[in-house]
């Protein structure tokens, strides 16, 4: 018996991770699980194929590969789950060698979304020989290398695939091998067609793979098999079996291709340059900045041409279009997400007890609210899993034009805020970890709220800061800071402890306390009366945070984290 269970999503690192159902939410599964019969009075390989999963395997077609014969194929049929096909399809096998013979069999289907899967059976042949008592003198295994990479995007994936063939027999065996391939790949000129195994000995054997002509559809994981075929010295012949997995990336672009990792450093070092060679040349020509109104015009265009530009290229690298299909977003934990918007607009409430996990959980107790009630007030007027996915990006492409205007905020100097712009593209594309936050693969994978948090984070603190400077408490300033609380833990430490920094300058220097001036306009006074206002707008979440915090569970323990090492 042959059981594959294939998990229906994509791999993440890569763009927008789409799902494959609009109706539920919770990720589905096609397990496929293979008998095979072969009936060498009528010479026909009868094989059953159940589908124990939850979701529909569409375009099944079953091909046979006899050792003599043509090959032969089903008619393409369908398996919802829970259900069973059946069928048989002839396959020669040769009368006058008693023996074990195999008949590969390639089960060829396509998912929800016409994503197409494979995978392999076998159907065995004993002549003349009891199968219970049969035993080989030879043993082998296979495995693939990891992918090389051609230098362009048109130039074919390659593989190595290493034979290891183990002969228990006290003569040499010379076994004739053969290939089964998917579509589309093919093995390269030099493969070996026999292979001699010393006796009691082991033989290795080198074999190449080139992704000659895979279909765009064919990127995933492929099974492959080599079949050693030979006769020992009663006569009796023998067929040894060796399968694998090849990782398989199409020369084409799609949106399973990964995300680029040296371009994104690149273009942000160039923009960079681009900058500080405007900047030096103001310097150089001893043009007049008296603050950021200065030449504001042509400056604000490139400053909004470049904000724009960096937004669209995340956005590109993202695939941000395909927001707009009604499809599950499954890619990490955030198949559990779902249920969590589901269930604010079910109940209206931010904080409850859900009964749908767990037997029960107090939801946002312990959680972030704010991401998942925006993309819940949001799915009031988009499809639920639009709305799901437009928040899950939010944040990554929102990055960029909130650094910019926390530099706008706090009247840097221009080209500085530009500069803290193109910092957006490195954070957002670092690929050195896949679960701590701000980069797309955490988004992707779950860590929504905390690529909200950082987009807000900047932002928040310059407005925080710039109040402290002009000697002014603003609301729009606590409303910022509540919300980078209501989003992330991470950030609202960060900003507490940068604040508190902040305060603690304006207290102690001379020139910044203010002290000939109302208590409420010293700048730190502001700091502090926001600091208040914000733990106040936020009590009704922070107190039973703390006061319940016996019931959390620890995020994790040590953080091996290297940043930006590509």
């Amino acid at each position: 018996m042959k059981t594959i269970v294939l998990p229906l999503m994509r791999k993440w690192p890569t763009a927008l991770v789409l799902g494959l159902t609009s109706t539920v939410t919770a990720a589905s599964t096609i397990v496929l699980e293979t008998e095979t019969v072969y009936d060498a009075a009528a010479g026909e390989v009868r094989w059953t194929i159940r589908n124990s999963g939850d979701a529909l395997a569409d375009a099944l077609v079953v091909t046979a590969f006899p050792p003599h014969g043509k090959v032969a194929s089903s008619e393409p049929t369908f398996i919802d789950g829970g259900d069973a096909v059946s069928g048989a399809l002839s396959a020669a096998v040769p009368v006058d060698k008693p023996g074990k013979h195999l008949v590969p069999l390639r089960i060829a289907y396509a998912d929800a979304t016409g994503e197409p899967h494979e995978t392999l059976a076998w159907a065995r042949c004993f002549r003349d020989v009891d199968a219970t008592t049969w035993t080989s003198p030879l043993d082998a295994a296979l495995a693939s290398s990891v992918q090389t990479r051609g230098g362009e995007p048109e130039t074919p994936r390659s593989w190595t695939l290493t034979l290891a063939a183990n002969s228990s027999s006290a003569e040499p065996i010379d076994a004739s091998l053969s290939l089964l391939l998917p579509d589309g790949l093919q093995a390269t000129v030099d493969t070996p067609q026999t292979l001699t195994i010393p006796a009691n000995g082991i033989a290795f054997a080198e074999i190449g793979v080139t992704n000659a002509a895979l279909p765009l559809g064919h990127a995933g994981v492929l099974p492959i098999a080599a079949l050693l075929q030979f006769e020992t010295a009663d006569g009796f012949h023998h067929t040894v079996e060796a399968a694998a997995k090849l990782h398989v990336q199409s020369g084409e672009t799609s949106i399973d291709s990964e995300l680029p990792r040296r371009l994104p450093m690149e273009i942000t070092l160039a923009l960079f340059a681009i900058w500080c060679v405007a900047f030096l040349r103001r310097l150089w020509r001893g043009l007049p900045d008296e603050g950021i109104h200065a030449h504001g015009t042509f400056w604000a265009w490139c400053d909004v041409a470049l904000v724009a530009g960096l937004t669209l290229y995340l956005g590109w690298v993202l695939n941000a279009q395909l927001v707009r299909l009604d499809t599950l977003c499954v890619g990490g934990d955030t198949p559990a997400h779902h249920y969590l918007i589901s269930r604010i607009r079910e109940t209206g409430r931010m904080v409850s007890w859900a009964p749908g996990w767990w037997s029960g959980f107090p939801m946002f107790r312990f959680y972030f609210p704010l991401p998942y009630a925006a993309m819940a007030l949001l799915a009031e007027i988009l499809p639920h899993n639009v709305a799901f996915k437009v928040g899950s990006i939010a944040g990554l492409l929102a990055l960029p034009s909130c650094l910019y205007a926390s530099g706008r905020i706090l009247r840097l100097r221009r080209p500085a805020p530009a500069m803290l712009a193109c910092l957006a593209v490195p954070l957002i594309l670092d690929n050195t970890h896949n679960m701590w936050g701000v980069n797309a693969y955490s988004t992707l994978a779950g860590m929504i709220a905390n690529s909200w948090s950082f987009a807000l984070l900047a932002p928040a603190m310059a407005m925080a800061c710039r109040d402290a400077l002009d000697s002014r408490i603003r609301v729009r300033t606590v409303l910022m800071l509540a919300a980078v609380v209501l989003s992330h833990f991470f950030t609202s430490m960060m900003a507490a402890l940068v604040l508190a920094d902040v305060l603690l300058i304006f207290a102690v220097l001379p020139g910044l306390r203010k002290t000939g001036v109302p208590l409420l306009r010293r700048p730190w006074a502001v700091l502090v009366a926001e600091g208040l206002c914000t733990l106040l707008l936020t009590a009704w979440w922070v107190a039973p945070l703390f006061a319940e915090r016996a019931w959390a569970v620890d995020f994790g323990g040590r953080w091996d984290i290297r940043f930006f090492r590509q």
